[in-house]
C-alpha cells in the first residue's frame, strides 16, 4: 500500500496535527516494511521534530523496540537530540525498558 501512494505521488513528509510524519508513526506501530521503505527512498526529513520536538527516533526508543531503531540509525540521525521537556533517546530507552 506505501508503494502504491509514494508511486502516486502522495507526499511522505506531510505532518498531522501534532506534527508527526508516516515515518514518526510507523516507528510508534513498529512498521518496520514502512520504516524501511521511507528511508531508502531518501525523499523524507528523518531528523524531523514534532510539536514536542521529538523525532522518529525517540519514539522507537520509547517504545523499545530494537529493530525499528537500528533501521533508523543506518540513515545518520542525530543522536543527542532532546525534546522541549530535555529528554533525550537514553532516557526513552531506560526509562521504557
Amino acid at each position: 500500500m506505501i508503494n502504491i501512494l509514494l508511486n502516486n505521488k502522495h507526499h511522505p513528509d506531510i505532518k498531522d496535527t501534532y506534527s508527526l510524519t508516516p515515518l514518526s508513526w510507523a516507528a510508534v506501530n513498529k512498521h518496520e516494511t514502512v520504516i524501511r521503505i521511507l528511508l531508502v527512498k531518501n525523499i523524507i526529513d528523518p531528523n524531523f521534530k514534532d510539536i514536542n520536538d521529538r523525532t522518529p527516533l525517540s519514539w522507537a526508543a520509547e517504545i523499545n523496540k530494537k529493530i525499528v531503531i537500528e533501521l533508523l540509525l543506518k540513515h545518520k540521525l542525530d543522536i543527542n537530540e532532546y525534546d522541549k521537556l530535555r529528554r533525550t533517546l537514553l532516557y526513552y530507552t531506560l526509562y521504557h525498558e
